[in-house]
């Protein structure tokens, strides 16, 4: 169901703490609410459902960890572990549905 809702301050209303910090939902982004028993009218966002907001987050956590590792494998392309990890997160990255992975 859609609502109109307001933010009246920046109390950092998340849940779970994003993995990359608090960033919130971009105007006409779709994103999931649970609403506080003790405060009707206080809502957290979801920050791990299905929405597409969580899904951004999750797909920049994902991209975040390709790229620190693709930097790794770069800078030392001999390195096994280093090819395991990136050829793992190129994997999670395909998998989760995520845009293209960066070159």
């Amino acid at each position: 169901e859609k609502v109109e809702a307001n933010y009246f301050d920046d109390s950092f209303n998340l849940y779970p703490k994003p993995k990359l910090g608090y960033v919130y939902p971009t105007l006409g982004e779709t994103y999931g609410v649970r609403y506080l028993k003790r405060n009707p009218k206080a809502f957290v966002i979801i920050t791990n459902d299905d929405s597409p907001y969580a899904k951004r987050l999750k797909c920049k956590f994902i991209i975040s960890k390709y790229n620190e590792a693709n930097l790794k494998f770069n800078a030392d392309p001999s390195n096994e572990k280093y090819e395991a990890e990136l050829s793992k997160l190129k994997a999670e990255v395909q998998e989760s549905g995520c845009e293209e992975i960066p070159k």
